[in-house]
């Protein structure tokens, strides 16, 4: 019979690498983007648009895109900072629960594996009284 084991795990590095890839990377650029459109509708004034209508209303249409770019680059912010916050707390659970899981495998495993064969030493065992393997002699 083979050992049929099984190996139940993660990779942490590669957690904790995926983690700070979010944070380090995509977090922070999100952040810092929707900072620069906060700045970029800061700017838009008279002296940039001047005050002919058709430029005012572009003027007030650009801003409004820029509020709203910023809005979901923050929702986006928040949304990979509540991603992370998740994957540490997977990542706690894993480790807290990591001999309990390997001590349910292993019950699991066992119930799963057929019994190994045992020959009776004095031969095949019957059931049957009157079929005895050895015949009674008598004297």
């Amino acid at each position: 019979m083979t050992d049929a084991s099984v190996d139940v795990g993660y990779d942490e590095e590669q957690v904790n690498r995926s983690i700070a890839q979010v944070e380090d990377g995509a977090a922070t650029c999100a952040s810092d983007n929707a900072k620069r459109c906060e700045n970029l509708a800061a700017l838009q004034s008279e002296t940039q648009w001047g005050v002919e209508p058709g430029a005012l209303a572009f003027q007030s249409h650009y801003v409004e895109q820029l509020v709203d770019l910023q809005g979901k680059l923050n929702t986006l912010k928040a949304n990979l900072d509540n991603f992370t916050a998740g994957l540490r707390s997977c990542v706690a659970e894993l480790q807290a629960t990591d001999g309990d899981a390997k001590a349910g495998l292993d019950a699991l495993k066992s119930v799963l594996t057929p019994p190994s064969e045992t020959v009776h030493p004095g031969g095949p065992i019957s059931l049957n009284p009157s079929a005895s393997p050895h015949p009674r002699q008598e004297s």
